[in-house]
């Protein structure tokens, strides 16, 4: 009896799971159809995938349980999960081109490092990586003063940008090259601010975004 119980229990379970999101993908199709709420209809995506986890779980459970209707219900989600993450785990096919000059770059939220010792440690980091490039989020206060001359020495051409109400703001550039043409703008709302730079590389202008997009649950639904 006591295993009949848990077994109507991870039934019960995995069927909530899977109304949840049979109602979360018909709300995003409905919903994307007729509502020009981008902030809601972030939200449901965001919930979308978080959704896929429970999955992983649940389905080996059904298997086990010999729950083969729920099992290929909750195989969609597990699919899912595969397509959206699998692609971040299989390595590049494309080698650089000998002959072509390759420039390295790396982005790096440093959430307004504080105390000293903090902005030390990452500019440890940075300097070890030895990119061409580095965008920077969250730079905290006054990171022309506190963090840019840590590495200035590797990286002579900074452009370092920050907010004084809210520091999470700051944006930056750290380079090997040339920077020029220096754009820095809020999109949304007071906060989390976007970089553009030109940057010259053996005669050749590239443009450099660095950005701080929001998450849609950040502030209720008005992005």
């Amino acid at each position: 009896m006591a295993s009949e119980r848990r077994g109507r229990t991870h039934q019960l379970y995995m069927g909530i799971n899977a109304g949840y999101l049979v109602l979360i993908l018909l709300l995003l199709s409905v919903l994307g159809s007729i509502s020009w709420d981008v902030g809601l209809l972030g939200i449901i995506r965001a919930a979308l995938v978080l959704s896929l986890y429970p999955s992983l779980v649940l389905l080996p459970i059904a298997l086990l349980l010999r729950q083969w209707k729920l099992a290929s219900i909750l195989a969609f989600p597990v699919l899912g999960f595969v397509i959206v993450f699998a692609p971040y785990f299989v390595p590049r096919a494309e080698l650089p081109i000998e002959g072509i000059p390759v420039l390295t770059v790396l982005t790096l939220n440093v959430h307004k490092p504080h105390p000293p010792e903090a902005a030390a440690a990452i500019a440890d980091v940075i300097r070890q990586a030895d990119a061409d490039i580095v965008a920077l989020q969250e730079l905290g206060p006054l990171p022309e003063a506190n963090f840019g001359p840590l590495l200035a020495d590797q990286y002579p051409y900074q452009m370092l940008r920050t907010d004084e109400h809210y520091p999470g703001s700051g944006q930056g550039i750290l380079s090997k090259f040339p920077l020029e043409h220096e754009r820095y703008w809020k999109a949304g709302s007071p906060w989390n601010g976007n970089l553009r730079v030109e940057v010259l590389v053996e005669g050749q202008r590239i443009v450099i975004y660095d950005v701080h997009p929001h998450p849609p649950i950040e502030r209720g639904l008005q992005f």
